[in-house]
């Protein structure tokens, strides 16, 4: 099965940044690569544990993340380093 472009970009961070928890790295994921809404909730879903956020809190975190995809400059924009 093919690994999707968020889910290596999730593993990247995640393996280079091992102190961090999974929104943060969600976060560093998402940055600037303008995914769509339904993507974001899927990866939430997928990589955030419900137990880490109150149920509460998880439109507010979500809001940030969608703000977060869409604008790569206001947020720094920290890409994946490439193979030279």
């Amino acid at each position: 099965m093919k690994e999707n472009q968020l889910s290596h970009r999730f593993r990247y961070f995640q393996r280079h940044n091992p102190n961090l928890g999974d929104l943060i790295v969600l976060s560093k994921s998402v940055r600037g690569m303008k995914y769509n809404k339904s993507k974001i909730n899927q990866a939430f879903n997928k990589y955030i544990s419900k137990d880490d956020y109150d149920h509460n809190d998880r439109d507010i975190l979500l809001e940030n993340l969608y703000k977060v995809t869409l604008d790569s400059e206001k947020y720094g924009l920290i890409e994946p380093t490439q193979k030279s």
